[in-house]
C-alpha cells in the first residue's frame, strides 16, 4: 500500500537517489544540453529549493521504499511544481497523480495569480500526464549554446 506523507524541508535529503534518477532521465533524453544533467548535483538544486519562499516535499512510501516525491514551492504571487518523479516501477499506479493533485491544492491556498512548471526539451512525453492537470506549453524559451 501506497503511503503519501509532507516531510519538512529539512528532511530534503530522502529524495537525493530519487532527484538523481530523475537527473538521469534528463540526461537521457536531453536533445541539446546534456552538459547541463552532467554538472548538476543534488546540493545545487536543493539550495535553489530552499532559498523559495514557500516550500512543500510529498513523499510516497512503499513501506520503507521511497518510490516518489512532488516539491511545491510560492514565491510572491507565483506558485510552482519545482519536481516530481515516481519511479518506473511505480508509473502508472496513480502515484504522480496523486502528487501532484496534494501539491496543487497546497499551492492554491496561497492564491498566486500563477501555478506552472518547467518541462526539460527532450522530456515533452509528459506533456500528455500533465495535462490532465491542466498545465498546457504556454511558450518555449530558446537558449544560446556556444
Amino acid at each position: 500500500m501506497i503511503q503519501y506523507k509532507e516531510v519538512s524541508p529539512d528532511k530534503i535529503d530522502l529524495i537525493k537517489p530519487l532527484w538523481e534518477a530523475l537527473n538521469r532521465l534528463h540526461l537521457n533524453r536531453s536533445v541539446n544540453f546534456t552538459e547541463d544533467f552532467s554538472s548538476f548535483t543534488f546540493e545545487w538544486r536543493k539550495k535553489k529549493l530552499l532559498e523559495k519562499e514557500k516550500i512543500r516535499i510529498m513523499i510516497a512510501r512503499e513501506s520503507d521504499v521511497l518510490v516518489g516525491y512532488c516539491i511545491a514551492s510560492v514565491n510572491g504571487d507565483v506558485g510552482e511544481i519545482d519536481s516530481l518523479f515516481v519511479k518506473s516501477e511505480y508509473r502508472k499506479m496513480g502515484i504522480g497523480e496523486e502528487l501532484m493533485r496534494r501539491s496543487i491544492r497546497w499551492v492554491e491556498l496561497f492564491e498566486p495569480e500563477e501555478i506552472s512548471l518547467k518541462v526539460a526539451a527532450g522530456n515533452e512525453v509528459v506533456f500528455a500526464f500533465y495535462s490532465r492537470f491542466n498545465f498546457y506549453p504556454s511558450s518555449t524559451k530558446l537558449r544560446y549554446k556556444k
